[in-house]
Formats: C-alpha cells, sequence, structure tokens
C-alpha cells in the first residue's frame, strides 16, 4: 500500500510478489512490468460450501467430530446468550493455542452459529499440499489429505500468511459474508 501510495497507481499484488530487482520496480511504476507465466492466482474453495458438502458436514460433525474433541477438551461455555438476538453474518475472533481451537469453537458456539462458520486456516501450512515437489510423497499425501478434510470438515478457507494474496484472501472473505457466512479467524497466529 505504501507503494502504491508513493508511485501514485494501483499495484498488483501478485505482479509485485513476482519482482526481483529494481528494474523490476521501476517497470512496475510505468506499468510495463510482466509477471513470469508461473505466476497464477489463487482459486479459493468453493465447492465445500455447496449444500451437499454442508450437509456431509452436518451428519459427520455432529455424530463423531465434535464428540472426539470433547474427549480432549472440557468445553465450559460462558456467555453464549449474548448472541441470542444478533444477526448474522458476523466476524468471529479468537486466540489460537492449539489445532482443537477449531472444533472448540464450533462446540462452543452451538450449531445455531457453527453451521455458518468459516474459519480461516494458513493457507502456508499445506506447502506440501501447494507444491509437491519440494516435499516426499508420503508428506504431500498426508498434507493433501489434512488439507481437503478440513476443508470439507470445517468449511475451512485458505488464507496465506506471507507474500501476495491479502487483497484475494480479503475478498475472498468479504464474498463469504456476502453470503450470509461467519468467518472465523485468529488475528494473533503468526
Amino acid at each position: 500500500m505504501a507503494l502504491e501510495q508513493r508511485l501514485g497507481v494501483p499495484v498488483d499484488e501478485t505482479v509485485f510478489a513476482s519482482t526481483r530487482t529494481i528494474a523490476d520496480l521501476d517497470a512496475l511504476r510505468t506499468g510495463q512490468h510482466k509477471p513470469p507465466l508461473a505466476a497464477a492466482a489463487f482459486q479459493y474453495p468453493k465447492w465445500n460450501r455447496h449444500w451437499l458438502a454442508h450437509a456431509f458436514r452436518a451428519v459427520n460433525l455432529n455424530l463423531w467430530v465434535l464428540p472426539l474433541a470433547r474427549v480432549f477438551a472440557w468445553v465450559h461455555v460462558k456467555g453464549r446468550e449474548n448472541l441470542r438476538g444478533l444477526k448474522g453474518p458476523v466476524l468471529f475472533a479468537s486466540n489460537h493455542q492449539s489445532y482443537l481451537d477449531t472444533p472448540v469453537i464450533f462446540i462452543a458456539l452451538g450449531w445455531q452459529w457453527g453451521r455458518r462458520l468459516a474459519p480461516a486456516m494458513r493457507r502456508n501450512f499445506f506447502d506440501a499440499h501447494f507444491h509437491p515437489r519440494e516435499h516426499a510423497p508420503f508428506h504431500w499425501f498426508t498434507n493433501s489429505l489434512n488439507y481437503w478434510l478440513a476443508l470439507l470438515m470445517f468449511n475451512a478457507l485458505p488464507i496465506p500468511q506471507s507474500g501476495a494474496g491479502t487483497r484475494a484472501a480479503l475478498r475472498a472473505l468479504g464474498r463469504l459474508v456476502e453470503r450470509g457466512w461467519c468467518p472465523l479467524i485468529y488475528p494473533r497466529q503468526t
């Protein structure tokens, strides 16, 4: 954003991320910078908000995922009454302590809010899924399986922690809210 203010022109994050030299920055200023062919915009998944995925999630979360989470995390809820009368969609924000945080929040919010929850997840955590050539086949497989399950079971939205993509991620979150989903973010997560 500071660069946009300085140059007086909008700067595409993907294009900016591909700059490597001062000459690239100058070409960016004049609008003549060409991103490398490998630079492609990340396509945020939509299939996990389809009614079939939603039905699958409703059955499996309530049948075994959340009961299993209760075995590992004792959940005592205070203040849920503060959500009564609140009209959605809303943005939920939480501290992040462990991988059980999301299931615990689903439990704490109850099904009324949990069924509309869309937790943000660190896209960088799934590096092996997105860059299989840089990882061993077994690591790629387990990482990809975790990625697909997080999307399906928790309606997760992969958000980048570094590099280009912040604006696209904010637009994706905005589209979720427009469609009535309630994003869950972990602001202090690094």
